[in-house]
């Protein structure tokens, strides 16, 4: 993909897409990458929605897929221990969908000053194998979400980092509604 993105030759198929099967296959993903690093014991993976979500959205799927496993991967190589959340969220208002990762490791504000610039100096902390590939990761993930019309957003809140996706995606159905319930349902993986 990172080679289209010169060219802008980035070929998007926007379909119906499930949010709630979307989110539980980068999660059951995220799991099995999981295991490899060996942290699955260490750090749990949540899935949280907030409000009422469609039932279907239009998006590219698999490009949404890829780029949410980035995000997920990136935030386990970072991760020894804590948590590792994906939060979503529908804006109705607006037709966007938010995908927000949020997790308890090492502070990736030191590796990217901005998203699509300049990877800056690695920290000389003895995390730099944990962080080397992020900033990368986070730029190639940046251009596939720009590409769909989207942006992603970096932060840092005490403890955290909240790297958040967020994607122009209409509703598939007229009036179809997923994952209703409490204001903030949350699964364990």
């Amino acid at each position: 993909d990172c080679s289209r993105f010169q060219d802008r030759q980035l070929e998007l198929s926007p379909e119906p897409v499930d949010i709630s099967e979307l989110v539980s296959g980068v999660l059951r993903e995220a799991a099995d990458v999981q295991k490899l690093f060996g942290t699955s014991a260490a750090v749990a993976l949540r899935n949280t929605r907030v409000g009422e979500l469609p039932r279907a959205v239009m998006l590219d799927a698999d490009h949404v897929r890829v780029t949410l496993e980035r995000l997920m991967i990136q935030a386990i190589q970072g991760t020894e221990t804590g948590h590792i959340e994906l939060q979503t969220e529908y804006d109705n208002d607006r037709g966007q969908i938010a995908f927000t990762v949020r997790d308890t490791g090492v502070d990736i504000t030191s590796v990217a000053s901005e998203i699509g610039g300049t990877v800056i100096a690695l920290p000389d902390d003895g995390q730099q194998s944990s962080l080397s590939g992020i900033g990368l990761g986070l730029q190639v993930s940046q251009q596939i979400a720009q590409a769909m019309g989207g942006e992603i957003r970096i932060d840092v809140a005490g403890p955290e980092n909240i790297v958040r996706l967020e994607l122009p995606a209409p509703v598939a159905e007229r009036g179809a509604r997923g994952a209703s319930g409490p204001e903030a349902a949350q699964d364990q993986f």
